[in-house]
């Protein structure tokens, strides 16, 4: 996930609608037409309403549409709607087990807060539980194995800072970059890689993470 110029994905955004715009009436399948101008219009990390349209009209007239419902669900994410975001990821799954909709459900797993401690550490027992299952669905899948991390990262700050969660959250983020190069260039791996270090007083370690994610990420004014 290298620094990426915002204008350009939004340049290419436009170019990709348009193209896609131009041969709208040779679509023999409209639910897949409004599938893909929704999903080339949710590239950008910001919510889109016309993106949510599109995606919500897309799976009323494919149900079966998996790639549509995890779209949409990425879309409510953004709109910080967590609950329609779960809504959409388990509708994906109860047509299809795929590694993408179980690790989004992963991630909104870990966003569902409650007032009650008890439902939030069953909250994250089940985010891990997710994340698994996704990694076992493709061991090569370096997103999957980073959620992952993610995941055993939360339980870690839920359950008392066991050293054991810590190790394995470590484990996690050491294999997505065994098996996908790409993940050495993810901020986020990094900068929570560097907060597990800090925790366990490895503090050279956090020094250098923290140091590679700004690198990486030189918005990050914080680090």
């Amino acid at each position: 996930m290298l620094f990426v110029n915002r204008f350009d994905v939004k340049q290419e955004m436009e170019q990709t609608v348009f193209l896609i715009e131009e041969i709208d009436d040779v679509w023999k399948n409209k639910a897949s037409f409004l599938m893909l101008k929704g999903k080339a219009l949710n590239v950008t990390p910001n919510y889109c309403s016309e993106a949510e349209e599109l995606l919500s009209k897309a799976v009323k007239l494919d149900p079966g549409m998996v790639e549509a419902w995890n779209q949409l669900g990425e879309v409510y994410w953004k709109k910080m709607d967590v609950t329609s975001a779960k809504t959409c990821f388990l509708g994906a799954l109860n047509h299809c087990k795929n590694k993408v909709s179980l690790r989004n459900l992963s991630m909104v797993m870990r966003q569902q807060r409650s007032q009650d401690a008890d439902e939030n550490s069953g909250n994250i027992m089940d985010s891990v539980k997710q994340a698994k299952q996704a990694v076992q669905m493709d061991t090569r899948d370096g997103t999957s194995w980073y959620i992952l991390g993610n995941a055993y990262l939360s339980l870690f700050f839920c359950t008392g800072q066991n050293p054991k969660i810590s190790q394995q959250a470590l484990n996690a983020y050491l294999q997505a970059e065994r098996v996908d190069k790409t993940a050495s260039s993810n901020p986020d791996l990094h900068l929570n890689r560097a907060t597990l270090c800090k925790y366990e007083e490895n503090y050279q370690g956090a020094l250098d993470g923290f140091s590679r994610a700004a690198a990486l990420e030189p918005s990050w004014t914080e680090l």
